[in-house]
C-alpha cells in the first residue's frame, strides 16, 4: 500500500440528486483509491453509504435522518453503482455481494475478492480474485456467469465507456513495470498495446491511453506516450517524465518532468494529448492536479517536511498568471465546478486532525468551516454544495463520526456516530452516492524519506 501523499490534489466529488452521472462511490475502490468512506445515492433523495464500527451497512439521507441498515455484520467496504441503485460491498472473508440502495435481498457476486471496480454503466463489476492468481474477472452487476478477462494482472481500469478494461500483466518487481492490455469488458482475446509500462490513463472520451514506459527506478522518470486505445502506433509525447494527468476534456496532458528526488520537486509541464510542442508553465513544483472543466492547474510548491504542508497555487493550464490560494496546506479537494477549493491547515500530528476552509478561486475569499476534522477522508458534494467530513476520528482504529455541512458554511449535521473511515488496508470505508473525479496525479514522501510516486494496482509502493 503506497503511503498517502502530504497534499492529495484530489477530486473525488460526489454525484448527488436523481440520476446525476459520474464515478462510482468511495465505498470500495480499487487498490489505486481509497476505499472506506461514505458514499450518496443518486435516487430522490442524496444518500451516504458507510460502515460502522461494528461491520454493519448503513445508508442515510445526506440531510440527515435515522440511517437504514442494508447488511448487520461483517461488511468493509462499499461502493454505490453510478446509477445509485445498487450498493456493492466486500465483506470480512472477502466475499463480494451487491445489494439495492433501498435494501432488499442480497445476491452473491463472488467469493474471495480482492479488490473490484463498477463500470460507469452500472452493469459490471471487474475484479481480481485474493486466491493468489491474480485473474482479472467480470461479472453482471446482478450476478451470474463470471468471465476471466486476464491473468498475473497488477493493474486494471475501466474505459469511461463501459466498453473495454485495460490491465498490466507481466509485472517486473525490479523495474515496477509490465505490459498493458485492452480487452472487451464482457471478454474476448486481449490486444498487447505497450510494454514495459509504469503507469497509464484512459482518456474521459476513451479514445487514448497515455503511458509511461521505460521507467528509471532511481531517478524515478520515464518516457511519456500516447496511443489509441484500440491499438496502433505510439506517439512519444516527451521523456525524462515522473508523473502526469490528462485533462478531463481529452485535449491535453499536464506532466512533471526533470524530478528532484532530494528535494521532491519539478517543472510542470503541458502538451496537447496527440502530440506537439509542450510549454513549461512553472519550475519547483511538488504536487498539481487539473481542474474538472480543464482550464487550470492547481499545483503546491513549497514543501514543508516537518509539517507535510504546502503552499497551493493555480494557472491557467496553457500558462499565463498564477494566483496563491492558501497556505501551509495539508490536504485539499476542488469542487465539480471548479469554483471553489476546501483545505485543511493548522494540521495537529498528534491528534490526527486539522481545520477545514474554503476558498472561491475567482476572487480569493477564504471562510472557515469547522476544526478538528480527519484529514483525507471528507469529500465535497457533486453539485459543489456540501462537504462531508469526519471529526472526533480515533486514526488508530479509523472510526469517527461523520457530517456534512454547507461548503459556503454554517451549522453542521450530524450524520451518524462511529463510521469507519478507512479498512485495514488504509483504503475509504465510505462512500457518498455515485461519487464523480479521480484521484489526482501525485507526490508522497516515503516513511524513509526518499520520494515516490501515487502508484496504482497490486503492486502499489
Amino acid at each position: 500500500m503506497e503511503n498517502r501523499k502530504p497534499i492529495r490534489l484530489t477530486m473525488l466529488v460526489l454525484l448527488l440528486g436523481i440520476m446525476l452521472t459520474g464515478y462510482g462511490g468511495m465505498c470500495s475502490k480499487s487498490k489505486s483509491h481509497d476505499t472506506k468512506n461514505p458514499t450518496t445515492s443518486g435516487s430522490s433523495v442524496a444518500q451516504v453509504a458507510f460502515v460502522t464500527d461494528a461491520g454493519a451497512l448503513q445508508v442515510v439521507p445526506l440531510a440527515g435522518g435515522t440511517p437504514t441498515t442494508l447488511v448487520d455484520s461483517g461488511v468493509v467496504n462499499c461502493r454505490i453503482t453510478k446509477d445509485a441503485t445498487e450498493v456493492v460491498y466486500k465483506t470480512d472473508t472477502n466475499d463480494l455481494n451487491v445489494i439495492p440502495i433501498g435494501g432488499g435481498i442480497t445476491t452473491s457476486l463472488d467469493t474471495d475478492v480482492d479488490w473490484f471496480e463498477i463500470s460507469a454503466n452500472s452493469a459490471k463489476v471487474v475484479y481480481v480474485p485474493a486466491n493468489g492468481t491474480d485473474d482479472l474477472m467480470v461479472v453482471p452487476i446482478g450476478g451470474g456467469i463470471t468471465t476471466t478477462l486476464g491473468t498475473d494482472i497488477s493493474d486494471f481500469k475501466i474505459s469511461a465507456d463501459s466498453t473495454k478494461v485495460f490491465y498490466v500483466d507481466n509485472f517486473d518487481t525490479v523495474n515496477d513495470t509490465g505490459d498493458l492490455n485492452v480487452v472487451p469488458i464482457g471478454g474476448g482475446a486481449p490486444t498487447l498495446l505497450a510494454g514495459d509500462v509504469y503507469d497509464f490513463e484512459i482518456s474521459a472520451n476513451s479514445a487514448k491511453v497515455v503511458y509511461i514506459d521505460n521507467y528509471n527506478t532511481v531517478n524515478l522518470t520515464g518516457d511519456l506516450n500516447v496511443i489509441p486505445i484500440g491499438g496502433g502506433a505510439s506517439t512519444l509525447l516527451d521523456t525524462d517524465v515522473s508523473w502526469f494527468q490528462v485533462s478531463a476534456n481529452s485535449a491535453k496532458v499536464v506532466y512533471m518532468d526533470n524530478y528532484d528526488t532530494v528535494n521532491f520537486i519539478g517543472d510542470l509541464n503541458v502538451i496537447p494529448i496527440g502530440g506537439g510542442v509542450a510549454t513549461t508553465l512553472l519550475t519547483g513544483v511538488f504536487d498539481f492536479g487539473i481542474t474538472d472543466d480543464s482550464t487550470k492547474v492547481l499545483y503546491a510548491e513549497n514543501y514543508v517536511p516537518a509539517d507535510n504542508t504546502c503552499d497551493v497555487n493555480v494557472i491557467p493550464i496553457g500558462g499565463g498568471i498564477t494566483t496563491s490560494l492558501a497556505a501551509d496546506v495539508y490536504d485539499m479537494k476542488l469542487s465539480a465546478d471548479s469554483s471553489k477549493m476546501v483545505y485543511m491547515d493548522n494540521y495537529d500530528a498528534v491528534n490526527g486532525t486539522g481545520d477545514l476552509n474554503v476558498i472561491t478561486i475567482s476572487t480569493g475569499i477564504t471562510a472557515s468551516l469547522v476544526a478538528d476534522v480527519a484529514p483525507y477522508i471528507f469529500e465535497i458534494s457533486a453539485n459543489s454544495a456540501k462537504v462531508v467530513y469526519f471529526d472526533n476520528y480515533d486514526a488508530v482504529n479509523f472510526i469517527g463520526d461523520l457530517n456534512v455541512i454547507l461548503i459556503t458554511g454554517g451549522a453542521p449535521t450530524l450524520l451518524s456516530t462511529d463510521v469507519t473511515g478507512m479498512d485495514d488496508s488504509g483504503e475509504d470505508a465510505f462512500d457518498l452516492t455515485s461519487m464523480m473525479g479521480k484521484m489526482m496525479t501525485g507526490n508522497y514522501i516515503k516513511g524513509n524519506g526518499t520520494a515516490g510516486h501515487k502508484r496504482k494496482g497490486k503492486h502499489s509502493k
